[in-house]
Parts: C-alpha cells; sequence; structure tokens
C-alpha cells in the first residue's frame, strides 16, 4: 500500500478550512458536546466527500 501525499494534503487542507471556518462564525458556540460534534462531523464529512468523488484515494 502506498501512501497517496497529494490526496493527504489535499485532505488535509479542506480539514483545517472547515474546522478554521466553523470557528470563525460561532456555529457551534452555544451547543452542547453531542451537537458540536454531530456539526463538525457533517461539515467535514461533506466537503471530503465530494473530494473522494473527484478525486479517488486509489486514482494516485
Amino acid at each position: 500500500m502506498e501512501f497517496n501525499w497529494p490526496h493527504m494534503a489535499a485532505s488535509a487542507v479542506i480539514i483545517a478550512i472547515v474546522l478554521f471556518l466553523l470557528k470563525k462564525t460561532k456555529l457551534t458556540d452555544n451547543a452542547g458536546t453531542g451537537k458540536r460534534v454531530l456539526i463538525t462531523a457533517i461539515a467535514l464529512f461533506i466537503p471530503l466527500f465530494i473530494l473522494n468523488l473527484v478525486w479517488p484515494y486509489s486514482a494516485g
């Protein structure tokens, strides 16, 4: 198994941007722990799912 470094870098950038935007918009400030985790998971899932549709991990 080989690592696809560009795909991992793109994923890391997407994760960093999403977490930055969530903190900047204060979307999860007044949410409980469960709601905050759910919002974060959905916010990360959507762009990473789109990335993997456009650029599958094994397509290197």
